[in-house]
């Protein structure tokens, strides 16, 4: 993604296994849902994932700035702390109309999560980064 901040990346696009899996999954959350051939790639916005790694918690911010100048984010931005973490140090740093999702992972996992999307085509796509 050329941000210079970014210690590592990894991207993977998900097996059908997983994907099954997580149909199955939606379905018995919300059984109201439909997911079908013709529009599971909407519905499930992690199909295509991509993992930027920075080391230090300060390096976020020009990421944020840079995924937003170069990426239409389609969904509020979810991050996930750790019990103890101040959740005012994202939202302190960023516009007022920006939408995050602050939430404490069960597991002390520490994440930023966007849903992104793409239309290179006539087909909308979405990834998660």
């Amino acid at each position: 993604m050329g941000i210079k901040r970014i210690h590592s990346t990894r991207f993977r696009v998900k097996d059908p296994e997983h994907l099954i899996e997580k149909i199955i999954r939606k379905k018995f959350e919300n059984n109201s849902i439909e997911i079908n051939i013709n529009n599971y790639y909407v519905v499930l916005t992690d199909l295509i994932g991509i993992r930027g790694l920075h080391l230090y918690k300060e390096e976020w911010l020009p990421i944020h700035s840079k995924i937003k100048k170069i990426m239409k984010i389609s969904k509020d931005v979810k991050v996930y702390n750790r019990e103890g973490d101040n959740d005012n140090y994202y939202t302190d740093k960023i516009d007022e109309s920006e939408k995050l999702q602050i939430t404490k992972h069960k597991f002390g996992y520490k994440s930023i999560h966007y849903i992104v999307e793409t239309m290179p085509g006539q087909t909308k796509y979405y990834a998660e980064i």
